[in-house]
Protein backbone atom coordinates (compact mmCIF):
# COMPACT_ATOMS: atom_id res chain seq x y z
CA UNK A 1 0.00 0.00 0.00
CA UNK A 2 1.46 3.33 -1.09
CA UNK A 3 1.33 6.11 1.50
CA UNK A 4 3.78 8.41 -0.29
CA UNK A 5 1.03 10.45 -1.98
CA UNK A 6 -1.06 10.88 1.18
CA UNK A 7 -0.86 12.79 4.41
CA UNK A 8 -0.22 9.96 6.81
CA UNK A 9 1.34 9.17 10.14
CA UNK A 10 3.33 6.28 11.48
CA UNK A 11 3.28 4.98 15.05
CA UNK A 12 5.36 2.20 16.51
CA UNK A 13 5.67 0.37 19.80
CA UNK A 14 8.58 -2.02 20.11
CA UNK A 15 9.74 -4.08 23.09
CA UNK A 16 12.97 -5.88 22.44
CA UNK A 17 13.62 -9.28 23.97
CA UNK A 18 15.64 -8.70 27.14
CA UNK A 19 17.94 -11.32 28.57
CA UNK A 20 17.48 -12.03 32.25
CA UNK A 21 21.09 -13.21 32.59
CA UNK A 22 22.87 -16.48 33.26
CA UNK A 23 20.49 -18.15 35.67
CA UNK A 24 20.48 -21.49 37.46
CA UNK A 25 16.76 -21.82 36.92
CA UNK A 26 16.44 -25.39 38.10
CA UNK A 27 17.36 -27.52 41.09
CA UNK A 28 17.71 -31.28 41.05
CA UNK A 29 17.38 -32.97 44.45
CA UNK A 30 17.66 -36.54 45.61
CA UNK A 31 15.38 -37.36 48.52
CA UNK A 32 14.70 -40.33 50.76
CA UNK A 33 11.31 -41.97 50.50
CA UNK A 34 11.21 -42.58 54.23
CA UNK A 35 11.22 -38.97 55.39
CA UNK A 36 11.66 -36.87 52.17
CA UNK A 37 14.99 -35.62 53.49
CA UNK A 38 17.41 -34.20 50.91
CA UNK A 39 20.40 -36.41 50.22
CA UNK A 40 21.96 -34.39 47.36
CA UNK A 41 21.31 -31.11 45.55
CA UNK A 42 22.48 -30.11 42.08
CA UNK A 43 21.87 -26.80 40.37
CA UNK A 44 20.71 -27.19 36.76
CA UNK A 45 21.66 -24.46 34.30
CA UNK A 46 18.87 -24.06 31.77
CA UNK A 47 20.70 -21.26 29.95
CA UNK A 48 19.50 -17.72 29.24
CA UNK A 49 15.85 -16.90 29.46
CA UNK A 50 14.50 -13.85 27.64
CA UNK A 51 11.37 -11.77 27.59
CA UNK A 52 9.19 -11.92 24.49
CA UNK A 53 9.93 -9.36 21.77
CA UNK A 54 6.76 -7.57 20.62
CA UNK A 55 6.07 -5.00 17.96
CA UNK A 56 3.04 -3.00 16.89
CA UNK A 57 3.08 -0.61 13.94
CA UNK A 58 0.37 1.50 12.38
CA UNK A 59 0.30 3.53 9.21
CA UNK A 60 -2.86 5.52 8.61
CA UNK A 61 -4.12 8.52 6.72
CA UNK A 62 -4.48 11.88 8.41
CA UNK A 63 -8.08 12.97 7.94
CA UNK A 64 -9.55 16.39 8.60
CA UNK A 65 -11.71 16.63 11.66
CA UNK A 66 -13.27 16.30 14.11
CA UNK A 67 -15.71 14.81 13.39
CA UNK A 68 -13.71 12.06 11.70
CA UNK A 69 -16.05 10.72 9.06
CA UNK A 70 -13.53 9.50 6.50
CA UNK A 71 -11.54 6.28 6.64
CA UNK A 72 -8.59 6.06 4.32
CA UNK A 73 -5.60 3.83 3.90
CA UNK A 74 -4.66 1.85 6.99
CA UNK A 75 -2.17 -0.85 7.94
CA UNK A 76 -1.68 -2.28 11.43
CA UNK A 77 0.89 -4.95 12.22
CA UNK A 78 1.34 -6.81 15.49
CA UNK A 79 4.14 -9.31 15.95
CA UNK A 80 5.36 -11.47 18.81
CA UNK A 81 8.67 -13.30 18.80
CA UNK A 82 9.52 -15.53 21.75
CA UNK A 83 13.14 -16.71 21.66
CA UNK A 84 14.05 -18.18 25.01
CA UNK A 85 10.82 -18.33 26.96
CA UNK A 86 10.70 -19.95 30.39
CA UNK A 87 7.92 -22.55 30.37
CA UNK A 88 6.41 -25.14 32.63
CA UNK A 89 7.79 -24.12 36.03
CA UNK A 90 6.90 -26.69 38.63
CA UNK A 91 8.01 -29.72 40.66
CA UNK A 92 8.57 -33.01 38.86
CA UNK A 93 9.40 -36.32 40.60
CA UNK A 94 10.91 -39.64 39.59
CA UNK A 95 9.27 -43.00 39.09
CA UNK A 96 9.15 -44.62 42.58
CA UNK A 97 9.51 -48.09 41.10
CA UNK A 98 13.13 -47.49 40.10
CA UNK A 99 14.52 -47.38 43.63
CA UNK A 100 12.81 -48.30 46.92
CA UNK A 101 15.02 -45.89 48.88
CA UNK A 102 15.51 -42.66 46.95
CA UNK A 103 13.67 -40.56 44.43
CA UNK A 104 14.72 -37.64 42.20
CA UNK A 105 12.90 -34.32 42.18
CA UNK A 106 13.36 -31.42 39.74
CA UNK A 107 12.16 -27.95 40.69
CA UNK A 108 12.26 -25.35 37.91
CA UNK A 109 11.24 -24.71 34.35
CA UNK A 110 12.24 -25.38 30.78
CA UNK A 111 13.31 -23.14 27.94
CA UNK A 112 12.40 -23.48 24.27
CA UNK A 113 15.34 -21.84 22.52
CA UNK A 114 14.85 -21.97 18.76
CA UNK A 115 12.41 -22.33 15.88
CA UNK A 116 14.54 -23.99 13.23
CA UNK A 117 11.57 -25.21 11.20
CA UNK A 118 9.85 -21.84 10.67
CA UNK A 119 10.35 -21.00 6.98
CA UNK A 120 10.21 -17.27 7.77
CA UNK A 121 13.47 -16.01 9.36
CA UNK A 122 13.26 -14.36 12.76
CA UNK A 123 14.57 -11.08 11.39
CA UNK A 124 11.45 -10.80 9.21
CA UNK A 125 9.09 -10.76 12.17
CA UNK A 126 10.49 -7.67 13.82
CA UNK A 127 12.58 -4.96 12.17
CA UNK A 128 13.16 -1.55 13.72
CA UNK A 129 12.57 1.63 11.73
CA UNK A 130 9.34 3.02 10.29
CA UNK A 131 10.64 2.74 6.71
CA UNK A 132 11.55 -0.92 7.24
CA UNK A 133 8.29 -2.81 7.71
CA UNK A 134 7.72 -6.42 8.57
CA UNK A 135 8.75 -8.61 5.66
CA UNK A 136 6.21 -8.63 2.79
CA UNK A 137 6.05 -12.41 3.11
CA UNK A 138 3.89 -11.77 6.16
CA UNK A 139 1.64 -9.11 4.58
CA UNK A 140 -1.03 -10.28 2.12
CA UNK A 141 -1.35 -8.32 -1.12
CA UNK A 142 -4.90 -7.05 -1.46
CA UNK A 143 -4.40 -4.88 -4.55
CA UNK A 144 -4.80 -7.90 -6.83
CA UNK A 145 -8.38 -8.34 -5.54
CA UNK A 146 -9.52 -4.80 -6.22
CA UNK A 147 -10.77 -5.63 -9.72
CA UNK A 148 -13.36 -8.00 -8.23
CA UNK A 149 -14.64 -5.62 -5.56
CA UNK A 150 -16.79 -3.37 -7.70
CA UNK A 151 -18.26 -6.16 -9.82
CA UNK A 152 -19.18 -8.28 -6.77
CA UNK A 153 -20.34 -5.53 -4.44
CA UNK A 154 -22.13 -3.06 -6.71
CA UNK A 155 -25.94 -3.28 -6.89
CA UNK A 156 -27.10 -5.31 -9.86
CA UNK A 157 -29.90 -3.92 -12.00
CA UNK A 158 -30.74 -7.29 -13.48
CA UNK A 159 -32.90 -9.39 -11.16
CA UNK A 160 -32.02 -12.81 -12.48
CA UNK A 161 -33.02 -12.98 -16.15
CA UNK A 162 -35.97 -10.64 -15.82
CA UNK A 163 -34.05 -7.60 -17.05
CA UNK A 164 -32.93 -9.52 -20.12
CA UNK A 165 -36.51 -10.74 -20.67
CA UNK A 166 -37.86 -7.17 -20.53
CA UNK A 167 -35.20 -5.90 -22.91
CA UNK A 168 -35.80 -8.74 -25.35
CA UNK A 169 -39.60 -8.48 -25.04
CA UNK A 170 -39.77 -4.98 -26.50
CA UNK A 171 -40.45 -6.48 -29.97
CA UNK A 172 -42.78 -9.16 -28.63
CA UNK A 173 -46.02 -7.09 -28.37
CA UNK A 174 -45.82 -6.15 -32.03
CA UNK A 175 -45.22 -9.79 -33.02
CA UNK A 176 -48.11 -11.00 -30.85
CA UNK A 177 -50.35 -8.30 -32.27
CA UNK A 178 -49.61 -9.50 -35.82
CA UNK A 179 -50.30 -13.12 -34.83
CA UNK A 180 -53.47 -12.13 -32.98
CA UNK A 181 -54.83 -10.27 -36.01
CA UNK A 182 -54.08 -13.24 -38.28
CA UNK A 183 -55.77 -15.68 -35.89
CA UNK A 184 -58.72 -13.32 -35.52
CA UNK A 185 -59.16 -13.23 -39.30
CA UNK A 186 -58.76 -17.03 -39.52
CA UNK A 187 -61.41 -17.48 -36.87
CA UNK A 188 -63.87 -15.27 -38.71
CA UNK A 189 -63.19 -17.04 -42.00
CA UNK A 190 -63.88 -20.41 -40.33
CA UNK A 191 -67.36 -19.21 -39.48
CA UNK A 192 -66.72 -17.94 -36.01
CA UNK A 193 -67.98 -14.62 -34.64
CA UNK A 194 -67.29 -12.31 -31.73
CA UNK A 195 -70.42 -13.01 -29.65
CA UNK A 196 -69.51 -14.35 -26.20
CA UNK A 197 -66.14 -15.13 -24.70
CA UNK A 198 -65.92 -18.75 -25.77
CA UNK A 199 -65.63 -19.98 -29.35
CA UNK A 200 -69.07 -20.50 -30.90
CA UNK A 201 -70.45 -22.42 -32.74
CA UNK A 202 -68.80 -25.67 -31.65
CA UNK A 203 -68.12 -26.96 -35.19
CA UNK A 204 -66.23 -23.82 -36.10
CA UNK A 205 -64.39 -23.87 -32.77
CA UNK A 206 -63.30 -27.48 -33.16
CA UNK A 207 -62.25 -26.86 -36.74
CA UNK A 208 -60.24 -23.80 -35.68
CA UNK A 209 -58.42 -25.52 -32.79
CA UNK A 210 -57.72 -28.65 -34.86
CA UNK A 211 -56.36 -26.89 -37.94
CA UNK A 212 -55.02 -23.56 -36.77
CA UNK A 213 -52.00 -25.02 -35.01
CA UNK A 214 -50.70 -21.63 -34.01
CA UNK A 215 -53.61 -20.88 -31.69
CA UNK A 216 -52.62 -22.91 -28.61
CA UNK A 217 -48.89 -21.93 -28.81
CA UNK A 218 -50.01 -18.33 -29.27
CA UNK A 219 -52.10 -18.43 -26.09
CA UNK A 220 -49.13 -19.98 -24.24
CA UNK A 221 -46.83 -17.16 -25.45
CA UNK A 222 -49.46 -14.59 -24.49
CA UNK A 223 -49.73 -16.00 -20.95
CA UNK A 224 -45.95 -15.92 -20.51
CA UNK A 225 -45.92 -12.39 -21.86
CA UNK A 226 -48.50 -11.30 -19.29
CA UNK A 227 -46.40 -12.88 -16.51
CA UNK A 228 -43.32 -10.95 -17.68
CA UNK A 229 -45.36 -7.76 -17.66
CA UNK A 230 -46.71 -8.36 -14.14
CA UNK A 231 -43.26 -9.16 -12.70
CA UNK A 232 -41.72 -6.29 -14.63
CA UNK A 233 -43.92 -3.94 -12.66
CA UNK A 234 -42.28 -4.99 -9.40
CA UNK A 235 -38.84 -4.88 -10.98
CA UNK A 236 -39.25 -1.43 -12.50
CA UNK A 237 -40.85 -0.10 -9.31
CA UNK A 238 -37.89 -1.31 -7.23
CA UNK A 239 -35.34 0.24 -9.60
CA UNK A 240 -37.30 3.49 -9.64
CA UNK A 241 -37.34 3.57 -5.83
CA UNK A 242 -33.61 2.81 -5.63
CA UNK A 243 -32.62 5.26 -8.34
CA UNK A 244 -30.45 7.88 -6.62
CA UNK A 245 -30.86 6.24 -3.20
CA UNK A 246 -27.75 5.25 -1.25
CA UNK A 247 -27.59 1.62 -0.11
CA UNK A 248 -24.95 0.15 2.17
CA UNK A 249 -23.57 -3.15 0.93
CA UNK A 250 -21.09 -5.58 2.45
CA UNK A 251 -19.64 -8.79 1.09
CA UNK A 252 -16.99 -11.32 2.08
CA UNK A 253 -14.45 -11.54 -0.71
CA UNK A 254 -12.23 -14.34 0.52
CA UNK A 255 -11.73 -16.59 3.54
CA UNK A 256 -8.94 -19.07 4.05
CA UNK A 257 -7.61 -21.20 6.87
CA UNK A 258 -4.69 -23.60 6.83
CA UNK A 259 -2.75 -25.76 9.22
CA UNK A 260 0.39 -27.75 8.57
CA UNK A 261 2.78 -29.61 10.83
CA UNK A 262 6.35 -28.42 10.33
CA UNK A 263 7.99 -30.71 12.88
CA UNK A 264 6.90 -33.71 14.92
CA UNK A 265 9.69 -35.40 16.87
CA UNK A 266 10.22 -37.60 19.87
CA UNK A 267 13.07 -37.49 22.34
CA UNK A 268 14.18 -34.30 24.04
CA UNK A 269 10.89 -32.55 23.24
CA UNK A 270 12.72 -29.43 22.05
CA UNK A 271 13.39 -28.11 25.54
CA UNK A 272 16.41 -27.46 27.77
CA UNK A 273 17.73 -28.59 30.14
CA UNK A 274 18.30 -31.80 28.22
CA UNK A 275 20.62 -33.54 30.71
CA UNK A 276 18.08 -34.40 33.39
CA UNK A 277 17.83 -38.03 34.40
CA UNK A 278 14.59 -38.52 32.51
CA UNK A 279 14.94 -42.27 32.67
CA UNK A 280 14.53 -41.94 36.45
CA UNK A 281 11.79 -39.28 36.33
CA UNK A 282 9.55 -40.30 33.44
CA UNK A 283 7.45 -43.22 32.35
CA UNK A 284 8.24 -44.07 28.72
CA UNK A 285 5.54 -44.33 26.06
CA UNK A 286 5.44 -45.46 22.46
CA UNK A 287 5.07 -42.48 20.11
CA UNK A 288 5.29 -42.98 16.34
CA UNK A 289 6.69 -46.44 16.93
CA UNK A 290 9.42 -45.27 19.32
CA UNK A 291 9.77 -45.73 23.05
CA UNK A 292 10.33 -42.19 24.36
CA UNK A 293 10.11 -39.92 27.41
CA UNK A 294 8.70 -36.96 25.50
CA UNK A 295 7.64 -35.45 22.21
CA UNK A 296 7.25 -32.06 20.56
CA UNK A 297 5.69 -30.51 17.48
CA UNK A 298 5.79 -27.20 15.62
CA UNK A 299 2.66 -26.28 13.67
CA UNK A 300 1.84 -23.38 11.39
CA UNK A 301 -1.69 -21.94 11.55
CA UNK A 302 -2.89 -19.22 9.16
CA UNK A 303 -6.25 -17.55 8.77
CA UNK A 304 -7.34 -14.79 6.43
CA UNK A 305 -10.56 -12.85 6.04
CA UNK A 306 -11.06 -10.30 3.29
CA UNK A 307 -14.22 -8.29 2.88
CA UNK A 308 -15.47 -5.15 1.19
CA UNK A 309 -17.98 -2.58 2.33
CA UNK A 310 -19.39 0.46 0.60
CA UNK A 311 -22.31 2.76 0.00
CA UNK A 312 -23.69 2.65 -3.55
CA UNK A 313 -26.30 4.23 -5.72
CA UNK A 314 -27.07 4.21 -9.43
CA UNK A 315 -28.34 7.11 -11.46
CA UNK A 316 -30.64 6.78 -14.50
CA UNK A 317 -32.51 10.02 -15.19
CA UNK A 318 -34.68 8.29 -17.81
CA UNK A 319 -35.69 5.43 -15.52
CA UNK A 320 -39.29 6.26 -14.70
CA UNK A 321 -42.43 4.19 -14.65
CA UNK A 322 -45.11 4.50 -17.30
CA UNK A 323 -48.66 4.83 -16.00
CA UNK A 324 -49.87 1.24 -16.16
CA UNK A 325 -53.20 1.38 -14.39
CA UNK A 326 -55.37 0.95 -17.49
CA UNK A 327 -53.09 -1.70 -18.99
CA UNK A 328 -53.05 -3.57 -15.68
CA UNK A 329 -56.84 -3.72 -15.55
CA UNK A 330 -57.29 -4.94 -19.12
CA UNK A 331 -54.54 -7.56 -18.96
CA UNK A 332 -55.77 -8.79 -15.58
CA UNK A 333 -59.23 -9.48 -16.99
CA UNK A 334 -57.78 -11.12 -20.09
CA UNK A 335 -55.54 -13.34 -17.97
CA UNK A 336 -58.53 -14.47 -15.90
CA UNK A 337 -60.42 -15.47 -19.06
CA UNK A 338 -57.36 -17.33 -20.37
CA UNK A 339 -57.29 -19.34 -17.16
CA UNK A 340 -61.04 -20.01 -17.12
CA UNK A 341 -61.66 -20.73 -20.80
CA UNK A 342 -58.30 -22.13 -21.82
CA UNK A 343 -57.78 -22.69 -25.55
CA UNK A 344 -61.50 -22.07 -26.33
CA UNK A 345 -61.48 -18.35 -25.59
CA UNK A 346 -62.74 -16.35 -28.55
CA UNK A 347 -59.80 -15.14 -30.78
CA UNK A 348 -61.70 -11.95 -31.56
CA UNK A 349 -61.99 -11.17 -27.83
CA UNK A 350 -58.23 -11.67 -27.38
CA UNK A 351 -57.48 -9.43 -30.31
CA UNK A 352 -59.84 -6.63 -29.30
CA UNK A 353 -59.31 -6.81 -25.51
CA UNK A 354 -55.53 -6.61 -25.58
CA UNK A 355 -54.14 -3.02 -25.41
CA UNK A 356 -51.60 -3.68 -28.14
CA UNK A 357 -50.55 -0.11 -28.89
CA UNK A 358 -49.97 0.72 -25.23
CA UNK A 359 -48.03 -2.49 -24.67
CA UNK A 360 -45.88 -1.81 -27.71
CA UNK A 361 -45.08 1.68 -26.40
CA UNK A 362 -44.52 0.49 -22.83
CA UNK A 363 -42.24 -2.41 -23.67
CA UNK A 364 -40.32 -0.45 -26.30
CA UNK A 365 -39.65 2.36 -23.85
CA UNK A 366 -38.75 0.16 -20.87
CA UNK A 367 -36.79 -2.29 -23.04
CA UNK A 368 -34.64 0.55 -24.40
CA UNK A 369 -34.06 1.85 -20.87
CA UNK A 370 -33.02 -1.62 -19.65
CA UNK A 371 -30.66 -1.99 -22.62
CA UNK A 372 -29.22 1.42 -21.88
CA UNK A 373 -28.91 0.67 -18.16
CA UNK A 374 -27.13 -2.63 -18.73
CA UNK A 375 -24.80 -1.12 -21.30
CA UNK A 376 -23.77 1.72 -19.00
CA UNK A 377 -24.15 0.13 -15.58
CA UNK A 378 -20.47 0.59 -14.72
CA UNK A 379 -20.70 4.27 -15.53
CA UNK A 380 -24.00 4.69 -13.72
CA UNK A 381 -23.20 2.90 -10.44
CA UNK A 382 -21.40 5.19 -8.00
CA UNK A 383 -19.76 4.51 -4.64
CA UNK A 384 -19.89 7.23 -2.01
CA UNK A 385 -17.29 5.24 -0.11
CA UNK A 386 -15.80 1.81 -0.71
CA UNK A 387 -13.28 -0.07 1.41
CA UNK A 388 -11.45 -3.34 0.87
CA UNK A 389 -10.32 -4.81 4.20
CA UNK A 390 -8.10 -7.73 5.10
CA UNK A 391 -7.34 -9.47 8.40
CA UNK A 392 -4.48 -11.97 8.34
CA UNK A 393 -3.07 -14.02 11.24
CA UNK A 394 -0.10 -16.37 11.10
CA UNK A 395 0.88 -18.42 14.14
CA UNK A 396 3.75 -20.82 14.69
CA UNK A 397 2.95 -22.94 17.73
CA UNK A 398 5.48 -25.05 19.61
CA UNK A 399 4.00 -27.78 21.82
CA UNK A 400 6.23 -29.87 24.09
CA UNK A 401 5.26 -32.78 26.29
CA UNK A 402 7.28 -34.85 28.75
CA UNK A 403 5.89 -37.91 30.42
CA UNK A 404 6.85 -37.32 34.05
CA UNK A 405 5.64 -39.95 36.45
CA UNK A 406 4.06 -37.27 38.60
CA UNK A 407 2.04 -36.09 35.58
CA UNK A 408 2.58 -34.97 32.02
CA UNK A 409 4.30 -31.62 31.56
CA UNK A 410 2.74 -29.84 28.57
CA UNK A 411 4.03 -26.45 27.41
CA UNK A 412 3.14 -24.17 24.52
CA UNK A 413 4.93 -21.23 22.97
CA UNK A 414 3.58 -19.12 20.11
CA UNK A 415 5.10 -16.64 17.71
CA UNK A 416 2.66 -14.78 15.55
CA UNK A 417 2.08 -11.88 13.24
CA UNK A 418 -1.31 -10.20 12.75
CA UNK A 419 -1.94 -7.78 9.90
CA UNK A 420 -5.00 -5.57 9.42
CA UNK A 421 -5.36 -3.56 6.23
CA UNK A 422 -7.87 -1.15 4.80
CA UNK A 423 -7.70 0.14 1.25
CA UNK A 424 -10.17 2.75 0.10
CA UNK A 425 -11.37 3.64 -3.38
CA UNK A 426 -10.18 7.09 -4.37
CA UNK A 427 -12.37 6.83 -7.46
CA UNK A 428 -16.17 6.56 -7.01
CA UNK A 429 -16.57 4.36 -10.09
CA UNK A 430 -13.90 1.71 -9.55
CA UNK A 431 -11.57 0.92 -6.66
CA UNK A 432 -8.83 -0.03 -9.15
CA UNK A 433 -8.85 3.28 -11.04
CA UNK A 434 -7.09 5.18 -8.28
CA UNK A 435 -6.94 8.91 -8.90
CA UNK A 436 -7.40 8.76 -12.68
CA UNK A 437 -9.34 11.54 -14.33
CA UNK A 438 -13.08 11.07 -14.61
CA UNK A 439 -14.93 11.25 -17.90
CA UNK A 440 -17.39 14.02 -18.70
CA UNK A 441 -20.28 11.56 -18.27
CA UNK A 442 -19.00 10.47 -14.86
CA UNK A 443 -18.56 14.07 -13.70
CA UNK A 444 -22.12 14.84 -14.83
CA UNK A 445 -23.46 11.87 -12.87
CA UNK A 446 -21.59 12.95 -9.73
CA UNK A 447 -22.93 16.46 -10.14
CA UNK A 448 -26.49 15.18 -10.47
CA UNK A 449 -26.06 13.15 -7.29
CA UNK A 450 -24.64 16.13 -5.42
CA UNK A 451 -21.19 14.62 -4.89
CA UNK A 452 -19.11 17.76 -5.17
CA UNK A 453 -15.67 16.71 -3.95
CA UNK A 454 -14.89 15.19 -7.36
CA UNK A 455 -16.56 17.87 -9.46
Amino acid sequence: MDFTQLRYRHRETYHEAIKNGQLHLGTLRTRKYSDNSIVATTEVNTGLSQTIATLERTWDQINPGPPYRDGGQFVNIKAQLPKAELLGEGIYRRNPNISPVYYVEYTGGFIHTSWPSDPVPESNYIRVGWDSPVNPLLIPHVSSDCSQVFSKLRPKLDKGSLGVAIAEAKDLPRMLQTSSRALHDAWRSAGGHANGLRMHPKTAADNFINHQFGWVPFLSDLSKFIDIYKNAGKYIAQISRDNGTWRKRKRTMRTAESERVLVRNTGSAGLVPTGLTYDQMCTPRIVNGQNTYGEHSITEHTSELEWAEGSFTFYHPDFAQTNRSTIDSMLSQLNQHLVIHGARINPSVVYKATPWSWLIDWFSNVGDVIDNANAMQFDRVVARYLYLMNHYVRKIVFQGNRFFTSGDMRVTSTRYVEVKQRQDASNPFDVCLGGKDLTARQLAILGALGISRYT
